[in-house]
C-alpha cells in the first residue's frame, strides 16, 4: 500500500490583501494590495526539498490557476525576493512577468521603502508600505 504525504502546497487568496500578509517578515515592509475581482494573490507555494526539480511548483500553480479560472480569476499576482533566482525563473517559465520592483533601506532606525509598479498590474492597486513615512 502506497503512503500518501503532502509534498507541495499553495496558499492563494482573492480580494484585499492586508499588509501583514505581504511582507518580508518585518512589520515595516508590509504592503497592502487591493485586487480587482479577476486577480488572485499567491501568498505562498512550497515544494519539499526532496521533491524539487520535478516541476511540481509549475503543476501546483497551473492547477490553482485552473480552479481560480472557474471563479472568474484571470491573473495571479505574487511577490518574491529579487535574490530568489530559482523562484523567479520558475514563474517566468510559466508566463508570469515582473510588474514592479521594491527596494528596502534601513539604517539605525531610519527606514524607507521604494516601490515602482507598472501599469500591467492595473486595475489592481498597491497600497503604502506600513513603514513608509511619506504620504502618497
Amino acid at each position: 500500500m502506497a503512503s500518501e504525504a503532502i509534498v507541495a502546497y499553495a496558499w492563494v487568496g482573492t480580494g484585499d490583501i492586508p499588509a501583514a500578509h505581504n511582507s518580508s517578515g518585518h512589520v515595516w515592509t508590509g504592503l497592502p494590495l487591493f485586487l480587482d475581482p479577476e486577480t488572485a494573490y499567491l501568498f505562498a507555494a512550497f515544494v519539499k526539498p526532496e521533491h524539487r526539480g520535478k516541476r511540481l511548483y509549475q503543476v501546483l500553480i497551473s492547477q490553482a490557476a485552473e480552479i481560480l479560472r472557474a471563479d472568474g480569476v484571470l491573473r495571479i499576482a505574487l511577490t518574491t525576493d529579487a535574490n530568489n533566482a530559482r523562484a523567479i525563473q520558475a514563474v517566468k517559465r510559466m508566463g508570469f512577468e515582473v510588474c514592479g520592483v521594491t527596494t528596502f533601506c534601513a539604517f539605525v532606525g531610519w527606514r524607507r521603502a521604494y516601490y515602482c509598479v507598472s501599469s500591467s498590474f492595473e486595475p489592481s492597486k498597491v497600497g503604502q508600505y506600513v513603514g513608509d513615512p511619506r504620504t502618497r
